[in-house]
């Protein structure tokens, strides 16, 4: 497929699809609120589940073509970044170099980057693993 053609096809959590009665391939209206509410049809490609209730409940996997089409974006503007490290023992020291980088300088429309790291973007990810450990030890003894 030519990843310059938007799909419609979308991916979304269980908690949405037993919330609005939904299984894959059944057509869905989403509603865009803004200054004037824009709608758009999409297709259930897929449901996934991640046992982290509070991000399921945030989000729902699109083509990014349709966001930058909503907020009137080229295809090169977008909402963030991510950015991949191998050792999770460095994260603090990376993302305070990363902020360094990016987080101090304003963009010529006035706007700034935000710098947030995986742990403080989701702390219940982290909470439930180290629910997890903790059980692991209680197992053993």
């Amino acid at each position: 497929m030519n990843d310059s053609v938007k799909t419609n096809e979308v991916l979304i959590s269980k908690y949405f699809a037993d919330l609005l009665k939904l299984k894959p391939g059944d057509l869905f209206a989403m509603y865009f609120i803004d200054d004037q509410p824009r709608g758009r049809s999409f297709t259930v490609s897929g449901i996934y589940r991640t046992s982290l209730m509070e991000f399921d409940k945030q989000f729902i996997l699109v083509d990014i073509g349709h966001l930058q089409s909503l907020n009137n974006w080229d295809s090169t503007q977008v909402s963030g970044f991510e950015i991949l490290i191998n050792d999770y023992r460095s994260l603090d020291y990376l993302s305070s170099e990363v902020f360094s980088i990016a987080g101090v300088n304003f963009n010529e429309d006035g706007s700034k980057l935000r710098v947030i790291n995986v742990h403080d973007r989701y702390p219940q990810i982290f909470d439930w693993l180290g629910l997890i450990d903790k059980n692991v030890w209680v197992l053993l003894a």
